[in-house]
């Protein structure tokens, strides 16, 4: 069904891939490293937000996306509290519980950062690492759900037309 320039539709937006639950897309951005609160913002724009790993097949997904370029992509975490006594809480961005997590040995810890991404190399490899919402860039990558993934055919990408102070 057709309206208003939105097509209504069971595949990916371009440039996004099918994740293997068959529940979301994903888009990996390349070749712009930015703090966290512009990769949301990003993501936004394109109505999705930054990847929610609920489980190991996912985190795996991402991994091996984001893995192929080299690109340590931030997840959609924001941790509070603190770590010396032991009262660190993970949100996602819509504000769930972090249930399943894969952080390497030693995080979440406040001292680094609230903000998380996923490692690619080394001991760090697919695992999830705190880090400096504000002062640390990296690549990003956005997920929407398939269920909402509209597209308008009549207007350019967001992307093109953001002006960021990077």
């Amino acid at each position: 069904m057709a309206h208003l320039g939105y097509v209504e539709s069971q595949q990916c937006p371009d440039q996004y891939t099918l994740t293997p639950d068959k529940k979301h897309c994903v888009r990996l951005h390349l070749g712009l490293n930015v703090m966290q609160q512009y990769a949301d913002a990003l993501c936004e724009l394109e109505d999705a937000y930054l990847p929610k790993i609920t489980e190991t097949y996912m985190n795996t997904f991402v991994y091996n996306m984001a893995s192929k370029s080299s690109a340590e992509v931030w997840l959609g975490i924001q941790c509070t509290g603190t770590i010396d006594n032991n009262t660190i809480s993970c949100r996602w961005q819509d504000g769930s519980l972090v249930i399943y997590n894969n952080w390497v040995k030693g995080f979440p810890n406040d001292y680094v950062g609230q903000c998380a991404y996923m490692g690619v190399e080394g001991n760090g490899a697919g695992k999830w690492i705190s880090s400096d919402c504000d002062l640390t860039q990296h690549s990003f990558m956005c997920e929407k759900d398939l269920a909402n993934s509209t597209t308008r055919k009549d207007m350019p990408s967001k992307l093109n037309k953001i002006n960021l102070k990077l």
